[in-house]
């Protein structure tokens, strides 16, 4: 249980770290990405005192945020492992880490890149194939319905001449509903939709990302449909 809950807050702690990296090196190569992502970052000589001060400020609100993320992330870790079932540990600290991740560079980036959304997708139906929650079909219409309901949600914006849902988000949906299922799915979006609503009036804006609600509301129903 420890060692589980510290992989939780070890991984936390770097969320910041890896999704600032995108914001450098994409668009990149799936190869590239990977190799780009891990580098260790450089720090410039800085002669100016007025822009030492100003990055000294900047790292420091990056470890701040890191060590939220720490904590963050090792709670749900926590939660999963008290409430979900052991064979489903391991599959639930890769979607919690994910979607954390996705989290953050959404909400910097207004991004859902490819590197996350498509291997969750895949990952959602190892996840019924190996702990025998359901059969194959449940994860296949679950994902089936979240192609089908975010290419409607795109259609009818495009129709109303919005753009607010990306391509990101339709693959996330797609790979949340072999996770969820239809029916979990389904859940996942309309609390989506008040979580939405409720990030965008926080922080005073007209405009907001979509992937921390969508991350958010995915999490709870996943805690809910699998706890023990």
């Amino acid at each position: 249980m420890i060692l589980y809950i510290l992989c939780g807050i070890i991984s936390g702690f770097f969320i910041p770290f890896i999704a600032g990296r995108f914001g450098k090196i994409i668009p990149a190569d799936p190869g590239n990405l990977l190799l780009n992502l891990f580098h260790r970052p450089r720090f410039p000589t800085v002669y100016d005192p007025a822009r030492g001060f100003f990055l000294r400020q900047l790292w420091k609100k990056l470890y701040l945020w890191a060590v939220f993320w720490a904590i963050t992330n090792g709670g749900l870790f926590a939660l999963s492992y008290f409430i979900l079932p052991e064979s489903m540990h391991i599959f639930a600290a890769v979607l919690i880490w994910s979607l954390n991740v996705c989290t953050v560079i959404d909400a910097q980036y207004y991004l859902l890149p490819d590197f996350f959304t498509l291997p969750l997708l895949l990952l959602g139906f190892a996840f019924h194939l190996s702990v025998n929650v359901q059969d194959i079909s449940f994860a296949l219409t679950g994902a089936v319905c979240g192609y089908a309901v975010s290419i409607l949600s795109v259609l009818a914006l495009a129709k109303a001449k919005h753009k607010e849902l990306g391509a990101g988000d339709v693959k996330m949906m797609t790979a949340l509903g072999a996770w969820l299922g239809m029916i979990g799915l389904n859940i996942c979006l309309i609390l989506s939709f008040f979580l939405f609503i409720l990030f965008s009036i926080l922080p005073v804006q007209k405009k907001g990302a979509y992937g921390p609600a969508l991350g958010t509301a995915a999490l709870i129903v996943f805690f809910v449909l699998f706890s023990k």
